[in-house]
């Protein structure tokens, strides 16, 4: 008893480390303490973030559509470009259906798409990036939307999310 006592106290203040990094990091965004920039291809970005998450994609059996109709070229903070695509990549993998879904990433000259196949319902566009908005369900912090949509406003951006017919997409105007 006292060991899963002690276990849950261990989980519980890993989350708050995790959430405690989560906040200081939008802390340092609002701050606009991220100025190193350096040309950044998105097609090679996209490859490059679903080679590093081919294990989960694989174990999910998802299948993965590219349309790159552009070469993109991007001055971007290669930290906050990094945690950009590996959290809607994440997100696409983590939110997408158990087994044979698909993630199809479409890449024009003024924008970029990632939809996802999912059994679960749209998401309330109120609280789509409000903070410590989550399913009661899901394990997650509760913060990754709100971080997505932080850093699109620091690189000037714009996001959409739109579902229909089982397909969650955030699309990002450039």
């Amino acid at each position: 008893k006292q060991h899963e006592s002690i276990q849950q106290i261990f989980q519980a203040t890993q989350r708050l480390y995790k959430l405690n990094q989560v906040l200081i990091l939008m802390s340092r965004i609002e701050n606009k303490q991220f100025v190193f920039t350096e040309n950044n291809n998105l097609i090679s970005s996209f490859e490059e973030k679903l080679e590093e998450l081919e294990d989960f994609i694989e174990a999910k059996q998802i299948t993965i559509k590219k349309e790159f109709n552009k070469n993109v070229t991007k001055d971007l903070n290669p930290v906050l470009s990094n945690i950009l695509f590996n959290n809607l990549f994440i997100n696409a993998i983590k939110y997408n259906l158990e087994s044979g879904g698909t993630i199809k990433i479409t890449l024009d000259n003024d924008s970029f798409s990632i939809e996802n196949t999912s059994d679960r319902s749209k998401i309330d566009k109120q609280f789509l990036f409000e903070r410590f908005t989550k399913s009661s369900t899901s394990a997650s912090l509760g913060v990754g939307l709100s971080l997505i949509k932080k850093i699109i406003d620091y690189f000037n951006w714009q996001i959409t999310y739109s579902h229909k017919d089982g397909v969650h997409k955030f699309k990002i105007y450039l």
